[in-house]
């Protein structure tokens, strides 16, 4: 058994990964179960308790003793911004169980695909049961857009996805706003995924008995439904791609210029993006029309421009101070993705894991700023 063993755990609101790895970077075991690692979900106590279950399981898998502490954990975690909440956890963890880790690092799940994707920074763009955006610089600023939830934003998220196609088909069916699209397919796949009659039955799904997992599990019935040729289905995808574009480009002033070399990754992570041929038109036209109505956007860049050829930049290209056109890369993650938050344990006790990311990563679309 290796005597140097770091573990990387990324949580979400719907699954939660662990993988534990030796002082090489050589995995050891990886495992995935079905169950929300949300604080804000499942509340602080409970979280702890899961966290430290799915660690002792994997221990176990590699008969690794329970009362040994591994070097270094790394959680990343959906809600795992808040440093208070953070603070928190990490005392939970270690009052239920003081031998799960020697040393502890927690941040949000974007931060961990940054690092499983690229070791300079980028940005994240996560589309799963809720959606959020993380920009990471070179020097670790961070700035963020959406990840508010349900309540307040989740845009371009299955979740999204499916309340935006519910809320049209119920407005027409009450004749409050009458749809351009014909709404049969939604009404069938809303009958037959939460086993419903009527509108007054959806109501304990959505209210009384609210989970939001269950909600945003019907997103892949409604993208079966595009691919089908239906066009509210349809129509939904490229809303959502645009508001994923929307997240983009309120991130891109934030970026320092080192990011944009070779073109600036966006890692995009999420069941929704499994439907990127349903998005993409959409996110096309977000992005387009977003930077056209906003130029000032690349200020920075443009200023740099022009203090260096005293003249303006009026093409509708976005440059760099080099005068090259900035590219806009979008990537997955092909290999595991909670190596990311491995990796950052094993950087958190100045012992960083080797790791190849380009390995790790494909590229499925590219465009010109």
């Amino acid at each position: 058994m290796a005597d140097v063993i770091f573990g990387g755990i990324e949580g979400g609101g719907s699954s939660t990964s662990i993988v534990l790895v030796d002082a090489s970077g050589h995995v050891l075991v990886e495992m995935k179960e079905d169950v929300s690692t949300n604080h804000f979900n499942i509340g602080l106590e409970e979280c702890a308790r899961r966290l430290i279950n799915l660690t002792n399981k994997a221990k176990n898998e590699i008969n690794f003793s329970t009362d040994t502490p591994i070097k270094s954990l790394g959680l990343t975690l959906s809600g795992g911004d808040n440093k208070e909440a953070c603070d928190r956890l990490t005392r939970l963890i270690k009052d239920y169980s003081p031998n799960l880790s020697e040393r502890y690092f927690i941040a949000c799940d974007t931060v961990g695909t940054i690092a499983a994707a690229s070791k300079s920074g980028g940005i994240v763009l996560i589309a799963g049961t809720g959606s959020s955006g993380l920009l990471m610089n070179p020097d670790g600023q961070t700035f963020r857009c959406g990840g508010w939830g349900h309540m307040l934003g989740d845009e371009g998220s299955a979740y999204w996805v499916t309340q935006y196609c519910l809320r049209i088909l119920f407005n027409t069916m009450d004749g409050l706003v009458i749809s351009p699209y014909d709404t049969t397919i939604m009404y069938h796949i809303m009958c037959q995924h939460f086993n419903v009659k009527t509108q007054f039955d959806m109501l304990e799904h959505m209210y009384t008995n609210f989970k939001k997992e269950r909600i945003a599990s019907a997103c892949e019935k409604i993208a079966q439904g595009a691919h089908h040729g239906d066009q509210l289905c349809q129509h939904a995808f490229t809303e959502a791609g645009k508001l994923l574009a929307y997240h983009v480009c309120a991130l891109l002033h934030h970026a320092d210029e080192s990011l944009f070399e070779g073109g600036l990754k966006v890692i995009c992570t999420g069941s929704v993006w499994k439907s990127w041929d349903l998005l993409k038109s959409g996110f096309i036209a977000g992005l387009t029309s977003r930077l056209t109505q906003s130029r000032e956007t690349f200020k920075f860049f443009h200023n740099n421009s022009n203090n260096n050829n005293n003249n303006s930049n009026n093409n509708t290209t976005t440059n760099n101070n080099n005068g090259k056109p900035m590219r806009l890369i979008l990537m997955h993650i092909t290999g595991n993705s909670t190596m990311g938050a491995a990796y950052l344990a094993s950087e958190a006790v100045n012992q960083p894991i080797p790791f190849d990311r380009e390995k790790n990563t494909e590229v499925f679309f590219s465009m010109e700023l």
